[in-house]
């Protein structure tokens, strides 16, 4: 199945890219003023040992400037710009625990974070978007080797996540998500526990359902989606029906 009628483009790309080589399993997420927001991660060889809180913006300049650390020590956690402009950090690995479920909000107007409500469920290398309506998708993720195909919602009103109405159509980790110009989202690739993935799920928001979306040419975990304006010829052969 083509995405062309979609809407929207989005650009895959084969892995993230990391500020330097330590910390690495890092979260980043862009401001509205156009810098970066990065968080956590691991200076450890080993998947996402040795977590750390460590937070900083990478300004407009192309310099690192040091935040106020995280509340827990994460790494392969998902991290949000929300609309009022203060960010959202969730699960991830936060020590020798393993998974966490915890959240926080930071504000980087007063460089000050604080706790909100936990997700559901603890996962790591989920992958998380912000809803037109300004609520976050969170989809997918690893607990303690465990893939899921389960979404929660998070809603900056009530402080708090619940889980969407419905599932992927397989389970997912390490996956690729971006937000369509007509509000749905794109959920692509990853692996579930046994092999990489090369299918593609639409969710819409307003129903909260998935609907299957055809196949990449190539299975890939670990890359990220771009979404683009409009949907130029040269994209339409990294996708096939």
């Amino acid at each position: 199945m083509r995405l062309g009628p979609f809407l929207f483009a989005a650009l895959l790309t084969g892995a993230a890219t990391h500020v330097s080589a330590a910390p690495s399993a890092t979260c980043s997420t862009r401001l509205a003023d156009g810098r970066s927001f990065l968080t956590g991660g691991t200076t450890s060889a080993a998947p996402n040992a040795n977590p750390i809180a460590i937070a900083h913006f990478f300004e407009n300049d192309g310099s690192l400037k040091p935040a106020a650390p995280m509340l827990a020590a994460r790494a392969a956690h998902v991290c949000i710009a929300l609309q009022d402009s203060s960010i959202l950090v969730a699960g991830g690995v936060s020590g020798p625990g393993g998974p966490t479920n915890s959240a926080e909000i930071y504000d980087p107007k007063t460089d000050n974070g604080g706790p909100t409500g936990a997700m559901l469920t603890a996962r790591t290398s989920a992958a998380a978007i912000l809803l037109k309506d300004g609520r976050v998708l969170v989809s997918g993720g690893d607990y303690s080797g465990q893939i899921a195909n389960t979404l929660e919602i998070y809603d900056p009103a009530e402080n708090r996540f619940r889980v969407a109405r419905d599932v992927l159509s397989s389970a997912r980790a390490g996956h690729a998500i971006a937000l369509l110009n007509d509000g749905r989202i794109l959920i692509a690739g990853g692996t579930d526990g046994g092999r990489v993935l090369n299918t593609i799920d639409i969710f819409d928001p307003a129903t909260e359902a998935i609907r299957p979306a055809g196949f990449m040419t190539s299975p890939r975990s670990d890359f990220t989606a771009t979404t683009l304006a409009g949907w130029p010829r040269s994209l339409r052969r990294w996708f096939r029906r």
